[in-house]
């Protein structure tokens, strides 16, 4: 399976921000990807206050064009953390897997919901987000992809609980900030997949957004040996990757640590 990492600047224009998209999806359909994955907010950063009205623009405007250019470009994709509205009262940030059908196949919200409090910044995502509580995977091309958003990362369980349920490819689209990103992306994302002998997809927004903050960049995808490959800080980009199932059964045979674990009193 062909994957395309697809790293943006996004802004505070929708517009501007679906012409990428529809960038990046000719550009990983010209280069035979078979799955295209987004970063988290692909289609909005800016002030947060303006999250319920961009979710209702997003649900009516885009998501129709959005489905049907994906049907027609013959690709599945994930869209890595949208403003969705769960109900009139409620809203998520909810990553969406839209198949080559144009269908959407399965979404995931966001449970782990960002906190930052320091004397640069200050952001407690839960103040206007209700968090989800259930873990999603899908089946593809004899893969098993398990779903996660940007500081989901930190919370070394939930990756645990894919693994158990079959999960070989963990995706984490992102919008990591730069400050944290440079000290911790990287290595949280190798540790994600070196504990659990997993392909881990980084897939991160880049660069400054106006009422938003720096995003760190650095898209990789990481082997579950731990070896990586990854796009700079500094520039919107695609990183495309052939998946090899024998990498993940040859790691957990080498070193069979999953199958090695016990239980113990806490």
């Amino acid at each position: 399976m062909k994957v395309a990492l697809i790293q943006l600047n996004s802004t505070s224009d929708m517009e501007k921000n679906y012409k990428k998209f529809l960038y990046f999806l000719e550009l990983s359909k010209a280069n035979k990807a078979d799955l295209v994955i987004f970063p988290e907010n692909t289609f909005y950063i800016g002030k947060i206050d303006n999250y319920k009205k961009i979710a209702e623009k997003f649900k009516k405007d885009y998501l129709p064009e959005i489905l049907n250019e994906v049907k027609s470009h013959g690709l599945d994709i994930i869209l890595g953390g949208v403003p969705f509205l769960k109900t009139e009262k409620e809203l998520v940030n909810r990553l969406l897997y839209i198949n080559s059908d144009g269908v959407i196949e399965k979404y995931y919200d966001k449970i782990h919901l960002f906190q930052i409090d320091n004397s640069n910044s200050s952001l407690n995502e839960a103040a206007y987000l209700t968090r989800g509580n259930e873990i999603v995977t899908i089946e593809k091309h004899g893969f098993i992809l398990g779903f996660s958003i940007c500081y989901d990362l930190r919370f070394p369980e939930i990756y645990r609980a894919l693994i158990d349920r079959g999960a070989n490819v963990l995706i984490i689209p992102a919008a990591f900030t730069y400050k944290t990103g440079k000290l911790h992306w990287v290595e949280l994302l190798r540790a994600r997949a070196i504990e659990n002998q997993s392909y881990v997809f980084g897939v991160n927004q880049v660069g400054e957004h106006e009422n938003y903050g720096k995003s760190y960049g650095v898209t990789s995808v990481v082997k579950p040996v731990g070896e990586i490959i990854s796009l700079n800080d500094t520039d919107e980009d695609v990183l495309f990757f052939d998946l090899i199932k024998s990498d993940i059964e040859k790691f957990r045979h080498w070193i069979p640590a999953l199958d090695n674990r016990v239980k113990f009193k806490k």
